[in-house]
């Protein structure tokens, strides 16, 4: 069997055609490899003590197609809304939740009174 002219026209826009759908195959492999979509994460007390600056960034350098999206809360709350699935995840204060959580402590944070009666804190 021999290609006609025709034939051999249509061959070239063939060959583009399943080389593009090569080239979405690839792309989608790639992009199922990578981590995409919203993370909800709830945040307490000043994003300087959390270190939510660097978190942030180090987020986007390892997955840019992730968009995270901060949620100010009060501890306790923060940690209802994960449990409620209305965060993803967030930081809070106290000790390591009961499973199925899994908690990573970032750091001790030690709070004295002062003469005013007003709670400060103390650590680093």
């Amino acid at each position: 069997m021999v290609l006609d002219g025709s034939g051999r026209q249509l061959l070239g826009h063939a060959l583009k055609v399943l080389s593009a759908a090569e080239g979405v195959k690839r792309t989608a492999q790639q992009l199922h490899a990578e981590v995409a979509g919203v993370l909800h994460v709830g945040t307490v007390a000043d994003p300087a003590d959390n270190r939510l600056g660097a978190v942030l960034t180090a987020a986007a350098r390892k997955h840019p197609l992730l968009r995270i999206e901060l949620h100010q809360a009060m501890s306790g709350n923060a940690l209802e809304s994960v449990r409620d699935g209305h965060l993803d995840a967030t930081f809070y204060f106290g000790d390591a939740p009961a499973a199925p959580f899994a908690a990573l402590p970032l750091r001790q944070l030690i709070y004295r009174c002062c003469r005013a009666g007003r709670m400060e804190r103390a650590g680093p």
